[in-house]
């Protein structure tokens, strides 16, 4: 099956899949390194890390900081079948992905503007501050987009929905990348997005949940419009 290298993260779930299931990597073991994943999958470190992440928020793995990632010691029937519901999700649909946003990130915006501190807001100043450069560069800055919405996951202070978003990342920067290359197409989209982002911004650090969620949503339905 061929992977478009924006998806390189899917190649080290694939391999270690049919590590697991032919049994060279057995419960209890530890993984291979992350530079030896790297090196012998032709990937990069980042896309090791973003499958390694998948894996333990998906109750596979358990990583020990200074020894590495170990394969937990369940059942091997067991791993399989949590395996193959990761790869199930390799094809999900953009609608139904944006659905899932929605639900989680209004409510990480509406929880954002009840618990934000500085840093926070320094954060997502910073990670709205290089949306805002790139997109007025004429990139796609589907990665800075992607930096800003986790900026206000954290400021949520609710570990499940960064956890949620981490393990969605590789999905979101793909339909980012879409919606952007044909929001790029359109005059004054490009303004039109800083404007959504900005608005959501804006609520959050003024602390109003109710109207910050709200505007997220509305930001996500236009995400949306604009990509199907």
């Amino acid at each position: 099956m061929k992977i478009e290298k924006r998806n390189s993260y899917h190649i080290v779930v694939d391999y270690l899949e049919s590590e697991i299931k032919e049994k060279r990597i057995i419960p209890g073991t530890k993984l291979p390194s992350e530079r030896f994943l790297s090196k012998k999958l032709s990937v990069s470190r980042t896309s090791v890390k973003e499958a390694l992440s998948v894996f333990q928020s998906s109750g596979l793995i358990k990583t020990k900081h200074g020894s590495g990632s170990f394969l937990l010691n369940n059942n091997t029937n067991d791993l399989i079948m949590k395996v193959n519901l990761i790869t199930q999700q390799k094809g999900t649909k953009i609608l139904d992905l944006m659905e899932l946003r929605q639900a989680v990130e209004g409510q990480a915006a509406f929880l954002a503007a009840q618990r934000l501190d500085e840093e926070d807001i320094n954060n997502m100043e910073k990670a709205y501050s290089d949306l805002k450069k790139a997109v007025q560069a004429g990139q796609i800055a589907a990665q800075e987009d992607l930096n800003f919405h986790l900026s206000i996951a954290r400021a949520s202070k609710n570990l499940l929905f960064i956890e949620v978003m981490y393990t969605l990342s590789s999905r979101l920067l793909s339909s980012l990348e879409k919606s952007r290359i044909q929001t790029l197409k359109g005059s004054g989209k490009p303004k039109e997005i800083l404007r959504e982002h900005y608005k959501v911004l804006d609520l959050i650090k003024n602390r109003e949940p109710h109207y910050a969620k709200n505007a997220m949503i509305d930001h996500l339905e236009n995400v949306k419009k604009r990509y199907l």
